[in-house]
């Protein structure tokens, strides 16, 4: 095979198969065929030989194969059909096909092309801006995806690499397709990377202004006053300027209050202050005579009465009230000193506007200036005017403005005396001879010597019999006693006004009992020595039964013979066996018994 053989009875074959044909042994015959196209046929084959993939052959009757051209590509796809090698394909969108290419190159990451042909990757198309292309398509695969940006030949839908595009960055935001970051608007922040959307870019912080282009907290610089709203205004959140009045981005600060630099809300005047002007950053002090008691105030308002209003400091109430003592009944006081002192006999607590219907307490007076209604002490509360509870020897009625005195006869030893009646008389043996007798005076107040004061006396020697008198007789009456005491036993007084316990002597012949005006004669049985309280009988052996006065024992009678005599008087005559000479005790007296050589019958 692969030889032909031209002549009959040839030994060997004349010559090889000519190129462009294959000479097989078809049943026992030998037979020279034309190469058909796809396939090469070099002198002294049997057989037609593929193309190799890389070139290509359409004629008929060729010793060799065309290498494929640029621009095409040559590839045998299917072993039993060689139709591909025929011809030369044409490379491809999205590829790229060099000399002798068996298979189209893809266009690499990052580009693409539409055209057909291409024989250099130079001639694939960079990626447009906003897109991707992962290479070898006839078109770019999609959008940047949004959160980023594709700046050309990007080769993903998310790129990091800054080159071919990144993530979109703080301050702006990137929608799908994007090819540079959009900045957020102004009045907007974005602080983090990967904004898809206007939306994802946030208000301006409320108090700051933003008036640039992507911005973000670090450009306003929250941590200075670089980008705070003035003073006066609120930015709600989303400003551009930094003031204004829209209602719904920033507006003025109302009256009655103060907006400071970076305001997020308004702020009320404090206590003691207020603000007339809208877009302020300051509320004033209250002015000196007016009020400012509650926040908020646009004007001050008038002092009221029982109160006085100093120039005020924000923070704190001005309206301050008169101070116990004192009261007001005019507004738009400025100063303390012109709250009026309470007047006489009434009480002003604190912040009184009208002391008329505030009377003291019964039982304590108010001069002026008086801060109770009972005072239970002595206090200087205006100038040296004294308030207080009523002193001993006195009484305070409601109202008073000075104590009453006690009238003469009468005393106080209390506080606080409320009425008359809190004056007490003047207690037995004293006497109370001025005004306003109290517990210490009363001590020297005794009623004279000689003299009873029983009570309610006005002076040391009574004489009217209802409130003290002269001592009686057979009394005696020391310095200040309370009771008449009688002269004691055995003396006796006929005078009154006897001041000492030495009364006079009772004489013998007389008894004297307490409180004897005069002596009494001794009666009989009896006998009385000097200075006897009572008579005394006459003793057991005497008697005496017809004389008074009797001055001694012995003056009275011995008991007569035969008789026995006791308690002053002969009671019987003597018993038998005893002989009763004179002086008999008794009946049966042993000291007179009957004599030896005797006898005694009864008498």
């Amino acid at each position: 095979t692969g030889k032909i053989c031209n002549d009959l009875g040839l030994v060997s074959p004349t010559e090889n198969c000519p190129q462009g044909y294959y000479c097989p042994i078809v049943s026992n015959v030998q037979m020279r065929l034309p190469c058909p196209p796809g396939y090469r046929c070099p002198a002294g084959v049997n057989d037609k030989i593929n193309c190799l993939s890389g070139s290509y052959q359409y004629l008929s009757n060729r010793g060799s194969c065309e290498d494929c051209p640029a621009r095409f590509y040559c590839s045998k796809t299917d072993t039993d059909n060689n139709e591909v090698l025929k011809k030369a394909t044409i490379c491809p969108a999205g590829k790229y096909c060099p000399k002798r290419t068996i298979t189209a190159v893809d266009c690499p990451a990052g580009t693409f092309s539409a055209q057909l042909g291409l024989s250099l990757e130079s001639e694939c198309e960079n990626c447009p801006f906003g897109y991707y292309c992962v290479g070898g398509k006839a078109a770019p695969d999609g959008p940047c995806l949004k959160g980023y940006y594709c700046i050309g030949k990007a080769s993903q839908n998310n790129p990091t690499d800054s080159t071919t595009g990144n993530i979109c960055p703080a301050g702006h935001y990137c929608p799908a397709g994007s090819y540079s970051p959009t900045k957020c608007p102004k009045g907007k922040i974005r602080d983090s990377t990967g904004g898809e959307e206007v939306a994802n870019c946030t208000n301006c912080p409320a108090g700051y202004y933003c008036p640039y282009l992507g911005a973000t907290t670090a450009l306003i610089d929250l941590a200075s006053n670089t980008h705070k709203c003035d003073a006066g205004y609120i930015c709600l959140g989303g400003a551009i300027k930094p003031y204004g009045n829209d209602g719904t981005i920033a507006k003025q600060c109302s009256i009655g209050k103060k907006c400071n630099k970076g305001a997020t809300a308004e702020i009320e005047c404090l206590l003691g202050s207020y603000n007339p002007h809208t877009a302020s950053g300051t509320c004033y002090p209250c002015p000196a005579g007016k009020a400012c008691d509650e926040t908020g105030l646009s004007a001050p308002k008038d002092c009221p009465v029982g109160h006085y209003c100093p120039l005020g400091t924000e923070g704190s109430d001005n309206k301050v009230q008169c101070p116990v003592g004192t009261f007001s009944n005019d507004v738009n006081l400025k100063e303390v000193s012109e709250c009026a002192p309470c007047p006489p006999g009434k009480y002003c607590p604190i912040g009184t506007t009208d002391p008329s219907s505030n009377n003291c307490n019964a039982g304590s007076y108010c001069v002026k200036g008086s801060s109770e209604q009972g005072p239970t002490t002595n206090t200087h509360q205006i100038g040296t005017e004294i308030n207080g509870l009523c002193p001993e020897g006195y009484y305070c009625e409601a109202g008073t403005v000075s104590p009453t005195p006690c009238p003469l006869g009468k005393y106080n030893p209390n506080t606080g005396g409320s009425s008359s009646s809190s004056c007490l008389a003047c207690p037995a043996g004293k006497y109370c001879d001025e005004l306003g007798i109290d517990s210490s005076k009363i001590v020297s107040k005794n009623c004279k010597q000689g003299y009873l004061c029983i009570g309610g006396s006005e002076t040391p020697v009574p004489t009217d019999g209802t409130k003290g008198k002269i001592c009686d007789p057979g009394k005696y009456c020391l310095e200040g006693t309370t009771a008449m005491q009688d002269c004691p036993g055995g003396s006796y007084e006929p005078r009154q006004g006897t001041f000492t316990a030495t009364c006079q002597i009772c004489p013998a012949g007389y008894s004297c009992a307490a409180g004897s005006t005069q002596p009494t004669p001794c009666p009989v049985k009896n006998y009385c020595p000097a200075n006897a309280t009572s008579p005394t009988l006459c003793p057991a052996g005497r008697y005496n039964d017809d004389q008074t006065n009797l001055e001694a024992a012995d003056q009275c009678k011995e008991c007569p013979t035969g008789f026995h005599c006791s308690d002053g008087e002969i009671k019987g005559r003597c018993a038998a066996g005893r002989f009763c000479d004179t002086g008999a005790t008794s009946a049966t007296d042993t000291n007179k018994p009957c004599p030896p050589g005797f006898y005694c019958p009864a008498y």
